[in-house]
């Protein structure tokens, strides 16, 4: 999109500007009792009531000066440019709206910021800061006079403050969990430079209605989850910059529509009435907790185009659902099918990385056969039915604790491939067979610390003699 440079040109010149007083309103004056005859102000001075009169003339007075300073008197600040102070001498005769009472907006004072690593003149907004605002309007340049291109990660996360913002033309990212959990946040004003709101930017902000995004904007994983803008679409399918995000149709065979690009997370969720989904070559993702709950899903049609796959809670509740085929995922991202206790046969006869506790606490595997370069920690820790582990040749890293509390594991298969192994903190169960294809001369090479070594030895039997 077309980025902007006139509007709010110049108003960075008054960030900080207010309007002083330079002297208090005539009916701000505190009058003073005129002095008596001499004999008649000895008689006044000795009496006892007379301390008790100053005292109360004097508190008068500091009361005064402290709503007139409030008012914009000396030492006080009046409301931000473009806010008048309050006429005091005008009769009220209804309580001001929310509206009314709120200030202006102005470019907020006190914001975060930091550099963009390999971007030279930019910066993204690191966080609130000592910025107490309500309504924070992001400024284009920061105060060493960078441009802010981003919203950094987590930079109002959880801020139950903030009810508006408003972010200029130079923003071109919402970063991850930029503003989760604003649960007051209203309203937000993006500017034409904004290209991608990221993963769980505003997810839960479930007061916000009102943001002016297009579907030009890219979308990503749960960006909008748990919003009442995001509820307030009916399309049958919910498509922001080529990216469904969401579903509203009556369920059973769901066909996604051809030029859909990703599947990003809470797609499908909770969808009970979903029984199988065919997904199109056009998408090359799907990430997040895109099908959870889908308590009826038993099919799932998944294209080799889509390369990436995973995403916590992806399939947890999926109760219906037990073979997936990912013909063409190159990448199982962390927590794919973690918790899904359903699931019994995974086929992804390309699959070069499995992310960490990608098949946690899977009941239903028995077993699992891969050839992924890399199987990160804790990949099937807590499969407590999980028999046999076959990894083919090509595997080269498996990491901390892959099988831990693998309690009925009886079988691993290791190729020669296999370069190093993470830290091992026990060996689940008594009767495993670790079947290595190689020598043991070939075992003592791969790089491992000492524990791991001690405990896994006993349990290798080389299919290479020396």
């Amino acid at each position: 999109m077309k980025r902007s440079t006139t509007i709010l040109r110049g108003l960075n010149d008054i960030r900080a500007s207010y309007i002083l007083e330079s002297e208090l309103p005539d009916n701000g004056a505190v009058l003073l009792p005129q002095a008596s005859p001499r004999a008649t102000w000895k008689k006044i001075a000795s009496s006892g009531w007379f301390a008790a009169a100053v005292s109360v003339v004097v508190a008068l007075g500091v009361l005064t000066a402290i709503v007139l300073a409030g008012r914009g008197g000396p030492g006080g600040i009046t409301p931000p440019v473009g806010t008048q102070p309050t006429d005091t001498t005008a009769e009220q005769t209804e309580a001001p709206t929310e509206a009314e009472t709120e200030p202006a907006v102005v470019y907020t004072e006190g914001l975060d910021f930091a550099p963009i690593d390999g971007e030279e003149g930019a910066c993204y907004v690191a966080g609130i800061g000592k910025a107490k605002d309500k309504r924070i309007r992001i400024p284009e340049t920061s105060p060493e006079g960078l441009t802010v291109k981003q919203i950094g990660y987590q930079a109002f996360a959880y801020n139950m403050n903030i009810t508006e913002v408003i972010l200029p033309d130079t923003v071109e990212i919402i970063s991850d969990y930029a503003f989760i959990g604003c649960m007051s946040l209203k309203k937000v004003t993006v500017g034409e430079g904004l290209t991608s709101v990221k993963t769980y930017a505003f997810y839960q902000c479930t007061k916000l209605k009102d943001i002016n995004l297009t579907t030009d904007h890219e979308i990503q994983t749960s960006a909008m989850y748990g919003t009442p803008w995001l509820d307030a679409h009916t399309d049958e399918f919910v498509i922001y910059g080529g990216n469904l995000i969401d579903y509203n149709g009556a369920g059973g065979d769901v066909v996604v529509p051809d030029g859909v690009k990703r599947i990003y997370g809470h797609a499908f969720a909770d969808k009970t009435n979903i029984t199988s989904v065919t997904i199109p070559d056009s998408c090359e993702w799907v990430v997040g907790a895109v099908f959870m709950n889908c308590s009826s899903l038993e099919s799932l049609s998944i294209p080799s185009s889509v390369i990436s796959f995973g995403g916590e809670r992806l399939f947890e509740g999926c109760t219906s659902l037990h073979t997936v085929d990912l013909p063409g995922v190159l990448e199982i991202v962390p927590w794919a099918f973690r918790d899904t206790t359903s699931i019994t046969e995974v086929h992804m006869p390309n699959v070069q990385i499995i992310g960490y506790e990608a098949f946690k606490n899977c009941a239903g595997l028995t077993r699992f056969e891969t050839a992924a370069q890399i199987v990160a920690y804790g990949c099937f820790a807590d499969c407590k039915n999980l028999r046999e582990l076959v990894f083919l040749d090509g595997v080269q890293k498996l990491e901390d604790d892959f099988f831990k509390n693998c309690t009925a594991l009886e079988r691993i298969v290791l190729p020669s491939t296999v370069t190093e192994i993470g830290h091992i903190s026990a060996i689940p169960s008594e009767d495993l067979v670790i079947e290595y294809a190689g020598t043991a001369e070939d075992f003592a090479k791969i790089q491992m610390d000492e524990q791991t070594a001690a405990l896994l030895l006993p349990y290798v039997q080389f299919s290479v003699s020396e």
